[in-house]
């Protein structure tokens, strides 16, 4: 059932088998695998199932270095994938194992036991088949062309358009399910502990009309983000003063994301294709959108004492869309995957209107000469995408503002270390030496001199927010084990990227729902 819980009265209870504090792309797909079930399910949702302006004030925070966009979180019925492009990418087996000269461990969860949580998601979400990246191998997927090429492609598979928003896909009908109830307009402000501290008895939620209710569950599912989840987890702390699950000063640290940005361009030579350029060949591709990119091998990352990161490259425009015009696009998109939505044609007709137009009608001219030319590009946009060592010193606190319902604003610091700014350079460089070794092409600057030692005001973030509830071994060093349980609190799990020990280069929602399938079998277990 849908309810609206400005509409429950003051202090309203609730008892649930399960309750699943966010509608994203981690609590969607948990609540998904309780349909049919006998088990009573809970969703908390702090928005409504349309954007509201006057709820998105409660994900203001401050950042110190590294930014966050504003609009890389929404507080609406099904998350962020309300504006998520749909990129599906899994996690490397490198990206798992442990890196000495980070001072990483390896993840507690190996390749081969995520793999068929990975073929569960692509199959939840109509997502590529798990064959398409090689079965998760380094080396399968492509197969070089040139031994000598210090690169491998990556082959950036994208969700179609009709399968990108979850709460128009499997959020659409969950609850309707007669076991499962989304609560909308409710914002789960505090955790209580039982006696014993090793138990969250209560959920203390805000409506929006500023009411209290309260929620009881057997097992509970932060799925807020890597933002949310320990911003929820360290305000609760009445009873602990350093918050829920924070005995060893972990929740919120390691926070990592996935800097990008453009450094250079690829300007190739008569007659050379951009695979022979690169040494690389690319899967065939298939009925899903796919990008090209390219990263460096593990012996030069492990050479070069590296994080990994990898190259989309991207056929030159003369004239590109600006802000507006991709804002414009995505609203297209998504009304061409749910054209029934009246509301989505008034939305693109604003965003129409609001376009400039000069940059619209350059933009439609130019892309359809190339299609009248049918020329091949010989020049490509080179887009970094940057793996961010996970570091304790990168966290989120709390501040002394306070959003609309009292509770503690976060804060965010983040910042790139040596090793993250040498990594693009690296990256770049064996790029630059290939070209030239081979007489490929020529590796241009976007800046008059070669780019500076600090690249901070050159990166954007991609709003993957990861690392702050981590999962690990030890409680020492970890918020959550292999299970996904909090440290110390018996009924406490916690769904997203924030569990990841390390980032990788990937989009992390493809890991995200794997993970989140993982933790709905063991729910489904401990909850019998």
């Amino acid at each position: 059932m849908l309810i609206q819980s400005n509409e429950l009265p003051d202090g309203h209870e609730i008892s649930v088998d399960l309750c699943i504090i966010g509608s994203g792309a981690a609590g969607l797909s948990i609540a998904a695998e309780f349909v049919g079930t006998s088990t009573s399910v809970a969703i908390l949702e702090s928005g409504t199932e349309e954007l509201r302006k006057e709820v998105q004030p409660l994900n203001d925070i401050e950042c110190t270095d590294l930014p966050i966009a504003s609009k890389s979180r929404v507080r609406q019925y099904g998350g962020t994938t309300n504006v998520w492009a749909g990129k599906w990418m899994p996690m490397l087996p490198f990206d798992l194992e442990e890196k000495t000269w980070l001072k990483q461990k390896a993840w507690p969860l190996s390749i081969e036991q995520l793999i068929p949580y990975y073929d569960r998601a692509s199959s939840l979400h109509a997502g590529p088949p798990a064959d398409a990246y090689g079965n998760y191998s380094d080396q399968a997927v492509p197969v070089p062309e040139d031994e000598d090429s210090p690169f491998i492609g990556v082959p950036a598979f994208w969700l179609k358009v009709r399968n990108i928003g979850f709460a128009q896909t499997i959020g659409l009908t969950l609850y309707k399910e007669p076991n499962i109830d989304v609560y909308l307009s409710a914002t789960a402000s505090n955790l209580v502990l039982n006696a014993d501290h090793d138990a969250i008895e209560t959920i203390e939620v805000r409506t929006g009309n500023n009411k209290t209710i309260k929620v009881h569950a057997k097992k509970i599912v932060l799925a807020g983000g890597g933002i949310e989840n320990p911003r929820l987890m360290l305000a609760s702390n009445t009873q602990q003063q350093a918050g829920i699950g924070n005995q060893h000063d972990n929740v919120g640290r390691y926070f990592m994301d996935h800097p990008k940005g453009y450094l250079a361009r690829i300007e190739l030579n008569e007659g050379v294709t951009l695979t022979e350029a690169l040494g690389i060949r690319y899967p065939k591709p298939i009925s899903n959108r796919m990008d090209f990119g390219a990263r460096l091998n593990n012996e030069k990352i492990i050479e070069n004492e590296s994080v990994n990161s990898y190259l989309l490259i991207h056929p030159h425009a003369e004239h590109a869309p600006d802000e507006k015009f991709r804002q414009f696009l995505t609203v297209a998109l998504n009304l061409k995957a749910h054209p029934v939505q009246i509301k989505g044609y008034f939305l693109a007709m604003k965003e129409f209107l609001c376009l400039n137009q000069i940059n619209f009608w350059k933009v439609l001219f130019y892309r359809l000469s190339l299609k009248i030319n049918r020329r091949p590009p010989t020049v490509f946009d080179l887009e970094f995408h940057i793996e961010q060592a996970p570091g304790r010193n990168n966290r989120i606190t709390l501040t002394a503002e306070r959003d609309m319902y009292g509770n503690p604003l976060p804060k965010l610091e983040s910042r790139l270390t040596p090793v993250e700014q040498q990594s693009i350079h690296h990256l770049h460089d064996e790029l630059a030496a290939r070209l030239k070794q081979g007489n490929y092409g020529t590796l241009k600057w976007n800046h008059d001199d070669y780019p500076p030692d600090d690249l901070s005001d050159i990166v954007t973030d991609s709003s993957h927010h990861m690392g702050t509830t981590r999962m690990g071994l030890n409680p020492e060093d970890s918020v959550v084990d292999t299970d996904c349980k909090v440290h110390g609190v018996d009924n406490l799990y916690i769904a997203g990227s924030s569990v990841f020990p390390s980032g990788g280069f990937a989009n992390p929602t493809f890991t995200i729902v794997a993970l989140a399938i993982k933790l709905a079998d063991h729910l489904k277990s401990s909850l019998k």
